[in-house]
């Protein structure tokens, strides 16, 4: 982006998704440099690791592909609502896109595991050693963005900011190198066979759901490429049940057992 408009002013803020305090820190400066911010993308992602428990005590992917985005949207809700307050009355002015998968419909639980969102249960049970089970944990993961993304909207749209989640689509990225299992290897090499859509194409649905017009009335959904609707995860986002435990669940974690307060 630089290299092709050198007028931009583009500055880099340094956190990492695996360490809950760098958020804190994070956008505590974003919020003393700045005065509105308009988008967020919540993109960054791992894919089918190995279980493994982060410091702050969580499942990596759990933690990486959702709490730590949910936490980073809900430190940023005092800048969100400073900037929606530019446009009194208007639908959607901050918008936050939560990037997903539609796998999350496919290899992952049928419902988000309250009881135990690490999915830690999968591990030294009879199905511990598929190759199955990281793609498991890594579909809840996404299963909770699209989830949290409505929950989310449904508590903030009201003050003009929305929140959407969306699949890509099969993008030809790093992603699958993280999976060490035969599933992924196979992925791998499907990589190089089926149709796959460019990195660029990668961000279309992204940016539907960020800058467009019709996207004003559409908070709380889940788009397909490019801007599509899909309403696969409407028996999740129907559901005032499934996404008030997600609500509660993430807030019981991030506030009671890491520490955050939040300007709710």
């Amino acid at each position: 982006m630089k290299w092709s408009q050198s007028s931009l002013d583009i500055r880099f803020l340094q956190f990492d998704l695996q360490d809950l305090q760098s958020i804190k820190a994070a956008t505590a400066e974003f919020m003393q440099k700045e005065t509105r911010l308009d988008i967020l993308i919540n993109n960054a992602g791992i894919m089918a690791s190995p279980f493994e428990m982060t410091k702050d005590g969580y499942e990596i992917q759990w933690q990486t592909n959702f709490l730590a985005h949910h936490a980073l949207t809900l430190c940023l809700l005092p800048i969100f609502r400073q900037t929606a307050q530019l446009n009194p009355g208007h639908r959607a002015t901050v918008r936050i896109v939560n990037v997903a998968s539609d796998l999350a419909f496919s290899m992952g639980p049928k419902n988000i595991d309250y009881r135990d969102p690490n999915l830690t249960d999968l591990t030294g049970s009879p199905e511990s050693d598929s190759n199955a089970i990281p793609r498991k944990r890594y579909s809840h993961s996404k299963q909770a963005g699209i989830i949290g993304a409505k929950a989310i909207n449904d508590h903030y749209e009201h003050l003009g900011i929305a929140a959407y989640s969306i699949h890509p689509g099969i993008i030809k990225t790093n992603l699958q190198s993280h999976d060490s299992t035969l599933i992924g290897a196979v992925a791998r090499v499907a990589m190089n066979v089926v149709p796959t859509s460019s990195v660029i194409d990668g961000t279309r649905t992204s940016l539907y759901c960020a800058t467009s017009p019709k996207a004003s009335t559409q908070g709380g959904l889940f788009f397909i490429p490019f801007g599509k609707l899909d309403h696969r995860p409407d028996k999740w986002l129907n559901d005032p049940d499934a996404v008030g435990r997600l609500w509660d669940l993430a807030l019981a974690q991030l506030v009671t057992r890491s520490g955050f307060q939040f300007e709710l």
